[in-house]
């Protein structure tokens, strides 16, 4: 009698849980996982981003991605990054049917609204809440649907709302093997530094007068070419500029100038960009000493 109960009882748990497994199963094809649509990372011609920190638009001109609507030239590869994430966005299960959206901070007050578009139109259109505990998702949620969705990431970082993440820190470009000349201006006197050809090897000479430290005015210009700023100023500089550098190569003059040390470096100005930024103590330092 024992036994047969056992029996009753282990096809019960069978049958109870084979219900589970069935119930179960139709409850996700209740509730099926979208999935958006193929695009390629070049055909990304414009994101929006929106939220309680303000909002930011990427546009693509040419090559090159633009913050609108100021019309900074933006970092190449924070966009490259925020387009390949954008791109591959896969959702990987449904958290909940509900719309209980502020648990997540989806609600409308605390999320960041994204929409990508290409010529063809608006490809992505999503709202990003917050991240897992585990930092490993990001809970989101799609205007056409209700319930909250999570995917792989921490897509708070990359959509970020910060319009200095997104800006473009160069501050000057050339290439600093086509240096030729370059005119220093500080104190009231200008200095010119040339580059000719001495014995085989071309050096640097001093208002006519050979430089023994040719190879250190070399890095000087590759550190000029490709110099990247520390910080955006709001505000113009204060006065003349303390020392004023003019490179000259093939393809145009190249100027730079340095002005007041500030907490955080120098403030300066350029000819690659229009507006004012600062450059690090030493940077500043080595051009005054020049």
């Amino acid at each position: 009698m024992k036994i047969k109960k056992e029996y009753i009882a282990a096809a019960v748990i069978i049958v109870l849980s084979v219900l589970y497994l069935l119930l179960r199963s139709d409850s996700r094809m209740n509730y099926e996982i979208p999935e958006f649509s193929q695009v390629e990372n070049e055909a990304v011609i414009a994101i929006s981003m929106n939220g309680p920190e303000g909002s930011i638009e990427l546009k693509k001109e040419g090559d090159q991605w633009i913050l609108a609507p100021q019309g900074y030239r933006a970092s190449a590869s924070e966009a490259d990054r925020v387009v390949s994430e954008s791109v591959n966005l896969a959702i990987v299960d449904l958290i909940s049917p509900r719309d209980d959206y502020a648990r997540y901070k989806l609600d409308d007050e605390n999320a960041i609204s994204v929409q990508v578009s290409t010529m063809d139109g608006k490809v992505r259109d999503f709202m990003i809440g917050k991240t897992s505990s585990t930092s490993i998702y990001t809970y989101i949620r799609l205007p056409d649907r209700k319930g909250i969705y999570s995917v792989r990431g921490n897509l708070q970082s990359v959509f970020s709302l910060n319009t200095d993440k997104w800006r473009d820190r160069q501050v000057m470009n050339f290439n600093a093997d086509e240096a030729g000349a370059v005119e220093l201006t500080k104190d009231g006197e200008t200095v010119l530094f040339t580059k000719t050809a001495v014995t085989e090897t071309p050096g640097w000479s001093r208002d006519g007068e050979v430089m023994e430290n040719s190879p250190e005015m070399d890095n000087h210009m590759k550190t000029l070419g490709m110099l990247k700023n520390t910080g955006f100023l709001a505000v113009e500089p204060n006065g003349e500029p303390q020392a004023t550098v003019k490179v000259t190569t093939p393809s145009g003059i190249h100027t730079l100038e340095v002005y007041e040390k500030q907490e955080k470096g120098y403030a300066a100005r350029s000819s690659y960009v229009d507006y004012p930024f600062l450059i690090p103590f030493y940077i500043g330092d080595m051009i005054l000493d020049l």
